[in-house]
């Protein structure tokens, strides 16, 4: 599972141009969502522009939102990835304070 700044990743949306979004997952964190956008940099994703939010149905919407604006301004595709079809599960054990 990859983690970043505390936060499970948990849903990825990926495009060919080898950039994309996250929402993570942090239920220890005052915003326990988060979705950045990334790029890949020598062969790991390197997240940025991080929208934190208290609801669950808000990220997944923010992270559908970002997504569709972005491939709309760059007319990229989007390709699959391994963890894009992975639910956000508010019980998880907790994640360890980096």
């Amino acid at each position: 599972m990859e983690i970043n700044q505390g936060y499970a990743i948990r849903r990825v949306i990926a495009f060919d141009n080898e950039c994309g979004f996250v929402l993570g997952e942090n239920p220890k964190a005052p915003d326990p969502y988060v979705t950045w956008q990334f790029n890949m940099r020598d062969g790991e994703r390197n997240y940025f522009w991080g929208h934190y939010c208290d609801d669950a149905r808000l990220a997944e919407s923010d992270l559908k939102n970002r997504a569709e604006d972005y491939q709309r301004r760059y007319y990229v595709e989007r390709i699959e990835s391994p963890r894009s079809r992975k639910p956000i599960n508010t019980t998880l054990p907790s994640v360890p304070s980096m």
